[in-house]
């Protein structure tokens, strides 16, 4: 009879070792599952971060190459100022500097305000906006000076003043560099 009651026994101890063993599997598959979600989840926020870095990378790229575009077409536009006021200095006839300004000038002007626009665009610091207004401002004088010489050049050129000419290009070029270093200091290029 000890041979039944031991087998009685085993069979009774039998449910139990099967519902630890069930018990035990269900614990194993939801630490599996929670360590599953968690790498997912970390997997989701570190994307999410590359993600948002690559945007902010894209748009200093955008930025740099608007304020770069900027900077040399005011620099084209300074170097043909400079060169007009040459030429009426050195007496070029009225023809000549009508020329040059519509051939040269008038449209690196356009291309200057097409830039000056986008700078203004992507510009996120008040600094770098306040730094084209300054340049546009600037050119806006100068152009003001090369229209009364370009259009008197013929009538004892009573409106060219050496002077202001020289302190208005100076005034362009330091809104240039102006310019400049404000949008160096925006996207943090030395």
């Amino acid at each position: 009879m000890e041979t039944q009651n031991d087998s009685d026994a085993a069979a009774s101890c039998q449910p139990s070792r099967h519902m630890s063993t069930a018990i035990a599997s269900l614990i194993g598959a939801l630490i599996g599952a929670l360590a599953g979600a968690t790498g997912s989840l970390l997997v989701y926020k570190q994307s999410a971060n590359n993600l948002k870095a690559n945007e902010m990378s894209h748009t200093a790229d955008v930025r740099r190459a608007a304020f770069s575009s900027f900077i040399a077409q005011a620099d084209t536009v300074y170097g043909d100022f400079v060169e007009f006021t040459n030429g009426v200095r050195a007496g070029d006839n009225a023809a000549d500097l009508e020329s040059r300004y519509q051939s040269v000038i008038s449209p690196d002007l356009i291309k200057l305000s097409q830039t000056d626009s986008l700078a203004l665009l992507v510009a996120t610091s008040s600094d770098v906006q306040a730094a084209a207004i300054r340049v546009g401002e600037a050119e806006s004088a100068i152009y003001s000076l090369v229209i009364g010489p370009r259009a008197m050049v013929d009538t004892n050129r009573q409106y060219y003043d050496g002077s202001t000419y020289a302190a208005e290009i100076q005034s362009f070029s330091t809104a240039i560099r102006d310019f400049t270093s404000a949008a160096k200091k925006e996207v943090g290029a030395s």
